[in-house]
Parts: structure tokens; C-alpha cells; sequence
């Protein structure tokens, strides 16, 4: 009589199928291999569960005359006289720093951020979105826009 199935099919020879568990384990990609244990018995939680969301949302507040930006509440205000490309140029440099900064926290092995550049336009503030959106769509970043209803 064989024996060839005793212990199962994952079994390779060891009917406890321990043997079993810590082969395949060392087959799989490190990606899907298990945790090791912490002392004490306790697994680490899932990678997914400590990373979260990774989207990183920037607030570009456009007001009839200024743009607010958060987190850090720089205000970006045009002069109703000039070009003011200097002021455009700030505004990209901060979110540009913003994001850098950002991403500059990312551990080894965690994906990076997402920036997202949220518009809320503001009653009046639509002139100043239709010229800040061409400065940032540069970044190529993800971009929404919600309109702001003031009563």
C-alpha cells in the first residue's frame, strides 16, 4: 500500500503539515509571504491597515482676490496692476514644497503620496480659479473643483 496521500495533499510527507506550511511560505514572493510573529504570539497588522489613505489633499481656497492654500495657509493675492508672475511663480513653488516635503516622510517600503489639489471656489472666485488652474495643472497632480455656494 502507498502512502503517497496519508497526510493530505500540502502535506509533503509530514502529516502535521507544519513542514508543509514553511515550504510553501518560502515559495510564495516576499510580498504575500506571512508576517513573522512579534514576541508574545502577536502578528504585525496588515501593511494596508497601517499605511491608510496615502492621498495627500491640498486646499486651493479662490477668493475674488486672493487664493488660500492649506495646510499652511499661505494667501497668494494678485495686484490689480502688473503681471504678477512673480506671485504665480510663489504659489507653485509653495504647493511644489508642500508635496516634497510630504513625500520627504515616506519610510522605505511605503508607497508615496498622492497629492490632489482640491479647488473651492468661492462666489466671485471664479476668474482667480480659471488663473491659478493652468499654473498648477503643471504639477500634474490629481485636481477637483467644488463651487462654494455663500447665502
Amino acid at each position: 500500500a502507498s502512502d503517497a496521500g496519508a497526510g493530505g495533499p500540502l502535506s509533503l510527507g509530514d502529516p502535521s503539515g507544519a513542514e508543509a506550511g514553511s515550504a510553501i511560505s518560502r515559495l510564495a514572493p516576499p510580498s504575500v509571504r506571512p508576517s513573522p510573529a512579534k514576541p508574545g504570539g502577536e502578528r504585525p497588522p496588515p501593511l494596508g491597515r497601517v499605511i491608510g489613505n496615502r492621498d495627500f489633499v491640498v486646499t486651493v481656497a479662490c477668493h475674488e482676490e486672493a487664493v488660500v492654500v492649506t495646510p499652511g495657509g499661505a494667501t497668494f493675492a494678485w495686484p490689480a496692476q502688473g503681471d504678477g508672475k512673480d506671485i504665480d511663480a510663489a504659489l507653485v513653488q509653495t504647493i511644489s514644497q508642500l508635496v516634497a516635503r510630504r513625500q520627504a516622510t515616506v519610510r522605505a517600503g511605503e508607497p508615496p503620496y498622492r497629492p490632489v489639489l482640491r479647488f473651492l471656489v468661492h462666489d466671485g472666485g471664479r476668474r482667480t480659479y480659471h488663473h491659478v488652474y493652468p499654473l498648477l495643472e503643471r504639477l500634474r497632480f490629481a485636481m477637483v473643483r467644488e463651487d462654494v455656494q455663500e447665502d
